[in-house]
């Protein structure tokens, strides 16, 4: 799933209502130094917009609607944080769950403002 996601960023862009908006995509990972208490960090796609933007896409394959429970919340505001951290950057950070059939609203889903785009944006 991650693969045709990858193949298709300018699905996801049009979907996102960004085609025409200059961008980088790229995955992004952070090995966590030994005794440094920062623990590691994967994204699946970055998409670094020229608007001052980072989408910061996770992709998810389920047979029914993705559920943001509380512990995947906290990862996803954790891995928001180390990539602030990390990379130092300024821009505005959204967070973007791309998935079969999209994303159930609950409290965390709402919480985290998610974008959610399903894998149907793809064709």
């Amino acid at each position: 799933f991650e693969g045709i996601c990858l193949k298709h960023t300018d699905k996801l862009k049009d979907a996102l209502g960004i085609a025409k908006v200059s961008t980088t995509e790229s995955p992004w990972r952070y090995h966590a130094i030994v005794n440094s208490g920062i623990p590691g960090a994967q994204v699946d796609l970055l998409i670094d917009r020229a608007d001052g933007v980072i989408n910061l896409c996770e992709m998810k394959f389920y047979n029914t609607e993705f559920t943001i429970d509380a512990n995947y919340a906290k990862e996803l505001r954790d891995k928001t944080e180390i990539f602030k951290e990390e990379t130092k950057t300024r821009k505005n950070i959204f967070i973007t769950l791309i998935t079969t059939f999209g994303t159930r609203q609950n409290t965390h889903s709402t919480s985290l403002e998610v974008i959610d785009l399903r894998m149907d944006v793809l064709f």
